[in-house]
């Protein structure tokens, strides 16, 4: 499982690692400053906020070292998270192609170059690394099932195993839902907005300032 590891003499409880406006590395500077290269300011403890049940935080920045769904401290952030969103308009394509045809190839690229990407590190502690573990396991079972059956469907010409593939494939869906760490409500050029962050999580974290408020 990758795993990010804190660069020596970064403070524990840091979070920003990068600033946010240019990406200059912050590496052993103050709390707070000026950027060196971009002259805007920084607070290498700002850059993780939350606005009700919402987790917001800069794409170059460190989360807090607890598990994000029960909020035990952990000695590293070792779950990485590849996330993708796009405007929910987008989705409209996949309605569009059930009149005219071709609306899911037309959504996978449209999708593919409008969406917004990014990666993040997130704590989880032993015990929910298991659970997902688990998960993962259970929806690699159903997709080899709903591939079997498909095969089988062809095979034999009865609606049978084509039911019991859609049934596994729907399975599959849930799994992987089931599994997310978090969920992703937005990301823009700078920020990323999560949702599924433990309660006790959020507390903890200070509010959006209404200046960053839209």
């Amino acid at each position: 499982m990758a795993k990010l590891t804190i660069p020596e003499g970064t403070e524990p409880d840091q979070t920003v690692t990068h600033c946010l406006d240019c990406g200059y590395w912050l590496r052993g500077l103050p709390a707070q400053g000026r950027c060196p290269e971009c002259g805007n300011p920084y607070d290498k403890f700002g850059g993780v906020w939350r606005s009700g049940k919402t987790l917001i935080m800069g794409k170059s920045v460190l989360l807090p070292r607890r598990c994000i769904k029960c909020n035990v401290p952990v000695d590293e952030l070792t779950f990485k998270r590849k996330l993708s969103w796009h405007h929910p308009l987008v989705y409209l394509l996949l309605v569009l192609g059930c009149f005219f045809g071709g609306g899911i190839l037309l959504y996978i690229l449209v999708a593919y170059l409008v969406s917004k990407k990014a990666v993040i590190f997130v704590g989880l502690c032993p015990q929910h690394q298991g659970k997902r573990r688990v998960l993962m396991v259970v929806f690699g079972v159903l997709f080899a099932a709903s591939i079997l059956m498909i095969y089988t469907a062809f095979a034999v010409e009865h609606p049978g195993p084509a039911l019991a593939a859609g049934v596994s494939l729907v399975g599959c869906i849930v799994m992987a839902f089931i599994a997310q760490s978090v969920t992703t409500k937005r990301i823009d050029d700078r920020f990323i907005w999560l949702r599924g962050v433990h309660p006790d999580f959020l507390a903890e974290l200070p509010e959006l300032p209404d200046s960053m408020r839209r």
